[in-house]
């Protein structure tokens, strides 16, 4: 956890815990109600990069126009299309991860946007 700034917007990252979705899982409000039998998925991108995803997030940002997987998949039609599901992922607990509050994203997330917008 050696990185001290936003891979987007710079702004100093904090350390807290957070669930194992990518998107939301360092909101406060995802990791109040956070349960272990929460459902997450490992996902393949069409750039080989993978992230988990909650239940919600999946259908939000990869099927929603305006969504987070619009911005990684740009040449699918419906991004969700574009996701190749890799795995079920377990979840008995928090984790820990740097967050961007800025951006409102987990470090894991941030970079894997960051080094799309770079491609």
């Amino acid at each position: 956890m050696g990185q001290a700034q936003c891979p987007i917007c710079y702004s100093p990252l904090e350390v807290r815990d957070v669930t194992p979705c990518f998107v939301c899982g360092g909101w406060p409000e995802s990791v109040a109600r956070f349960g272990s039998a929460a459902v997450f998925t490992e996902f393949r991108l069409p750039s080989g990069r993978c992230l988990v995803l909650c239940r919600g997030c999946e259908l939000e940002e990869f099927m929603v126009p305006g969504g987070w997987g619009y911005r990684l998949a740009p040449d699918e039609g419906r991004p969700v299309n574009a996701l190749q599901r890799v795995r079920s992922v377990e979840s008995s607990c928090l984790e820990r991860d740097k967050f961007c509050p800025t951006c409102r994203l987990r470090l894991a997330f941030a970079v894997l946007v960051a080094d799309n917008g770079r491609t």
